[in-house]
């Protein structure tokens, strides 16, 4: 953990695995980070799977545990997986939790009950600037700093072209926007994100770059992000990066790469 600290990382985004199985809970392994090995974090909550008070509860939890910052993120509950048949709860979607945690932070409670004392939460929320539906998007984004976000993280990009679009669109000022970037290991993947993943946007400058690596294939995805990183500065707040298995050089390589924004490891 130094070692990163070290390297110029500043923050440990925590967030839900994509995969539906059984697993430690983000906000779990945030505490565990923070009081086992001092690393400050920022914890992805989302609100599919529990009501309303229970989030409520387990925010009020962290913070008095030394959590601060939080990424709100409706979720998606799991269809396929260990547990098929769990339903979601939706009491409120991101921009409830948004409310809830703005709220909190002007010392009232879910129910506008006011609190012995108000919280201080650093409020984000994730968008999606490669959205097809761009309208639909900048309305639900605007939606969402209007509840209180006080930052916004884009979904995994690979291309800046429709960011820097949504940024001309929210206009100045605004608040602090952090660009997620994470390499591609395989045309598969590539291909797979293309097609079958409906909030990702898969250029086709960046599915030939890849269907054309041959062998290379992960020596490619990682000179892509690399580049899209090199374009980004100076457009962007910050950037959460995304790192195949853990690997330090692949993260040294980010790193120098996105020199200069202040940075996130995830």
């Amino acid at each position: 953990m130094a070692g990163l600290r070290g390297r110029g990382v500043s923050l440990f985004s925590v967030a839900p695995s994509r995969s539906a199985r059984a697993q430690l809970s983000p906000m779990s392994l945030a505490l565990h980070l923070r009081q086992n090995a001092g690393a400050e974090t920022i914890l992805t909550v989302t609100t599919w799977d529990k009501n309303i008070m229970t989030l409520q509860a387990d925010l009020l939890g962290a913070h008095a545990l030394g959590v601060r910052s939080i990424i709100c993120q409706t979720g998606s509950p799991p269809l396929r997986g260990d547990y098929p048949n769990v339903d979601g709860i939706w009491d409120v979607d991101s921009v409830g939790l948004i409310q809830l945690l703005d709220g909190l932070n002007h010392g009232r409670d879910c129910d506008g009950l006011v609190l012995e004392e108000a919280t201080s939460f650093c409020i984000g929320a994730r968008f999606n600037p490669s959205a097809q539906d761009f309208d639909t998007e900048f309305a639900r984004t605007q939606a969402k700093i209007r509840a209180g976000a006080q930052f916004l993280v884009t979904h995994p990009l690979y291309e800046l072209d429709s960011l820097r679009g949504m940024m001309a669109a929210l206009g100045d000022p605004r608040v602090p926007v952090l660009l997620a970037a994470a390499p591609l290991r395989s045309f598969s993947e590539a291909e797979y994100l293309r097609h079958e993943v409906p909030d990702a946007a898969m250029p086709d400058s960046v599915l030939d770059a890849m269907r054309r690596a041959g062998d290379q294939e992960a020596e490619t995805g990682l000179q892509l992000a690399e580049e899209l990183l090199g374009q980004a500065r100076g457009l962007v707040d910050g950037v959460v990066l995304s790192i195949p298995d853990n690997s330090i050089a692949i993260l040294d390589r980010l790193l120098r790469a996105a020199a200069g924004p202040a940075r996130l490891s995830r």
